[in-house]
């Protein structure tokens, strides 16, 4: 009976993980400055970018652009069977496996390019999210 209960611990053990992936190197790209017609959103503001730089099997850089600045955190990840998940304490990011969509909201892709600098790219967002807004201001 005891073999039996510790094949079948262990049997459950090894299917809990069978779904879980290694990300490490995997760069996944977002982004929603569209609306439902696919132009421009008016608001600059409303224009979100992200990028997820997975460092190893259990932590991710994340840089976002929130409110005209550029934000850096490291968090925890854990692989689901349909969604990939992060959060802290205020925030909470979840990717749809499936459809690459970040928070259900944004359309994200897989950075395949080795030169793809996360941090470059943010920064050129930023200036572009902020020269529109400048060109917006009536004063």
């Amino acid at each position: 009976m005891k073999k039996k209960l510790s094949i079948l611990f262990i049997v459950l053990l090894l299917c809990n993980n069978s779904y879980a992936k290694d990300l490490t190197g995997t760069i996944i790209y977002c982004e929603n400055w569209r609306n439902k017609a696919f132009s421009f959103r008016k608001n600059p503001e409303a224009w979100k970018y992200t990028t997820f730089e997975f460092i190893t099997s259990l932590s991710v850089d994340v840089i976002s652009i929130r409110k005209f600045k550029l934000k850096e955190e490291r968090y925890d990840y854990k692989v689901e069977l349909q969604k990939i998940i992060m959060e802290s304490s205020t925030i909470r990011y979840s990717i749809d496996r499936k459809k690459l969509t970040l928070n259900d909201d944004k359309r994200c892709k897989i950075i395949k390019n080795e030169n793809f600098k996360p941090k470059e790219i943010m920064k050129k967002n930023l200036d572009k999210v902020i020269a529109k807004q400048k060109q917006l201001n009536k004063i």
